[in-house]
Parts: structure tokens; sequence; C-alpha cells
């Protein structure tokens, strides 16, 4: 169940007129055209593949569900692949290519989803065979005629190296945006997650990440996701992809969490978090993003940037302080609880500055500030513990020096 009142986009991040300094890009949503990409990226890819394969304008509205998991499977992102498929015992394709064991992992899921009910088969495409198997003709049938498709986790690059064979889509890869636009459903978990978008983070930490080509079903061009997103760490992480390429809006999911995508419309399930960060511009070296934390039963519109907040959550605080000392704050934005523990401090205080955090490499430090604003909503759940699932957030801004 949800609340039936939407938090709207604030001002300064889509609509209203509560003056701020102005900062390009400005919006809330993410942003309507592929941004031109940085540094050496090369993102030239993902338009055409997206017309290849669909035969149609990337903007073009997309039929399929995504159901994209942050690591160690939730079993309730599993019950929504079945779900999202309308029937009764769907038809479920397993693609192990990520993993390192890939039969043996992709019969674990197969196993699995027949216990739960669908009707899985594996879909044998692994590293060591897919210069022949994801241009194969056959292949490319079976996945058509699937309801959906669940890509296990390990390395995502394995997957892109087979499926984009020298940048370019295969067979099997138009097979699943035919099976995607015709209203099927695309999951995967982990690296299975972080194929949805292109670009992709490949791997790296921080100022390190990788980026390359992913197979973009989600907003291709206009989002970048990452995965195992508090417990591994990874905020930075997700900034420096952003700054790196160009794309406005991200997407960190946590592990026990999924989210659920519809035409750009995302619903939260699991016990944990995902966080969606949507950069706003850079002021004399500092970057600027708007922050949402978002848990179980929160819904996003990644275009808009249109809030629903689940129902029984309860609004612990709103808006600005008007007489807020600013205060600083022993809390490592990395850490698991970090972004929690934030939030906890930004119901009593704004600004919070946050331990400044050095890069894995040790070579870069950031300087993390949070900020209350008009747009801000602090909802409290159930739960009474420090743990991810403490709080959703809207409308909070960051920024980062």
């Amino acid at each position: 169940m949800i609340d039936a009142n939407p938090i709207a986009p604030s001002p300064g991040r889509g609509s209203g007129s509560e003056a701020r300094p102005v900062i390009e890009p400005s919006g809330r949503g993410c942003s309507p055209e592929p941004p031109h990409p940085r540094g050496t990226l090369a993102l030239q890819g993902w338009e055409e593949v997206s017309e290849v394969v669909t035969g149609a304008a990337s903007s073009a509205p997309r039929r399929g569900t995504l159901v994209i998991m942050g690591g160690r499977t939730p079993e309730e992102g599993l019950w929504e692949v079945l779900r999202a498929t309308g029937r009764g015992r769907p038809r479920v394709g397993v693609i192990p290519t990520a993993s390192s064991d890939p039969i043996a992992a992709g019969m674990e899921y197969v196993k699995l989803l027949r216990d739960m009910g669908a009707e899985a088969v594996l879909v044998e495409i692994t590293e060591a065979n897919c210069g022949s198997s994801a241009n194969d003709p056959v292949m490319a049938e079976l996945v058509r005629s699937l309801d959906a498709v669940f890509f296990v986790g390990g390395d995502q690059n394995r997957v892109t190296r087979c499926l984009l064979l020298d940048g370019r889509p295969t067979q099997v890869l138009k097979a699943l945006w035919d099976l995607y636009v015709g209203g099927g459903v695309i999951s995967g978990n982990s690296a299975g997650a972080a194929i949805m978008s292109d670009p992709m983070i490949g791997g790296g930490m921080d100022e390190r990440v990788e980026i390359t080509q992913g197979l973009g079903f989600l907003l291709p061009g206009r989002v970048i996701v990452d995965q195992h997103f508090l417990a591994r760490g990874r905020f930075i992480r997700l900034l420096e992809a952003m700054l790196r390429t160009g794309v406005s809006l991200g997407l960190g999911i946590d592990e026990d969490t999924a989210v659920v995508c519809s035409d750009g419309v995302c619903r939260v399930v699991g016990r944990s978090a995902a966080v969606l960060l949507r950069y706003v511009g850079a002021v004399g070296g500092t970057y600027r993003f708007w922050v949402d934390y978002l848990t179980a039963g929160d819904i996003s519109n990644l275009s808009t940037g249109e809030v629903v907040v689940a129902s029984g959550k309860r609004l612990e605080a709103s808006g600005p302080l008007a007489s807020s000392p600013a205060v600083a704050e022993d809390v490592d934005i990395k850490s698991r609880d970090g972004v929690v523990r934030a939030l906890d401090a930004l119901l009593r205080y704004s600004p919070v500055t946050l331990k400044t955090v050095t890069s894995e490499s040790g070579r870069v430090t950031y300087a993390i500030t949070l900020t209350r604003e008009g747009s801000t909503a602090i909802y409290r759940n159930e739960s009474g513990a420090i743990d991810p699932a403490r709080y959703t957030a809207t409308g909070c801004f960051v920024v980062v020096d």
C-alpha cells in the first residue's frame, strides 16, 4: 500500500520558485537527452543498440518490467519477477553468464525458481561459449519464448563482453529487447543489476571507478546503476561515476533490496534501501546533488523526480531548520549505516558536516555536507533500530567538496 499523496518535485528540482543559487544543469528529473560523455568515456554505442534492437528511438516507452536486485538475491525480488509476468506458471530463463561457475550457479536458480512455481530453464550462455551461443538463432528464439529472464551475479563485464560483441548487439541481446518491449520481464541480481544501465559501472572504487558500456534497459544514457550500495560503501563511487559520465541520475541499490521499474517508475522492495542521487551542478569547486533515500513500498518516477512514500511511515521532519547551528558529525558516509546516521543528525540540525572520507586509493578526500531544504521530508519507519530501513527521506541536499 502507498500513500495517495505524492511528494511533488521540489523547488530547484523541476518546479517552484524558491530562491537558491543558479546552478546548471538544474531540475530534479534526469536529463531528457543523453549527455555528452566526459573524459575518455565513449558512449556512442547506446543509441545505436537501443534503436537497432527495438527498431525505435530510445526515448520510446518501454512496455516491460525491470526487477533490479542489489545483491544477496532478495526473495521478494524473485517473487516480483514471477508476479510481473502476469502468469500462473511463468516461463523464466536463467542467464548465468556473469558467474565464474556459470552452469552450477545457473542451475541453483533454476531449481529455486522451479520450487517457487515457475517453469525455469537455463539459457546456457557462458564466457567460454558466447562467441557462438550469443548469436545462435536457436538461443535467440529460446529467449523470445520466455516470460522473464534472470541474470545471475558475478562479473558484469562478462555479460557485456558476451552480449555486445565488439560493442554491437548480438542476436540474443536483440531477443532480450524483443522480450522486454513486448511486455516481458528483465531481472538480475548484483552484476545483473549493473548491466541494466548504460553507461555501466564495471568495477573499481571511488575516483578509480571503471566505466563501460552496459545493456541500457533502464533509461539508457540517463541513469547509472550501482549495487551492494550501502553494504560495500559505494556512495562516493556512484558520485564519481556520475561526474565522469555526465549522467545526471544515479541509482544505488543495497543488498536484500530490489527496485521494480516500468517506464521509469520504480518501486522499492526488500529489507534495506535504494538511494537516488540527482546531480545539480558545480559551484566554486563543490559538487551538488539532491538525494532521495527510499525504502520498502516507496515509489519514484525517475524522469520527473516525483516520489510517493509508502503508507505507515511517520513524518518526522520537513523543510529547513530556522535557527539550527552547523554541526559536525563523526559519520562515515561509506559505512553501512552512514546514510541513516546522517539522516538521524539531520532531524535535529542543518547543515550537517560528515566525517571527511578518503578514497580507497588514499589519493582523494571528500568533505560532505547535508542540508535540509524546503523540499526535505524525513519519515520514520516502524523499526526503531539504526538499520538501513529506518528512514525514508526525500529532497535532501548534499554538497561534496
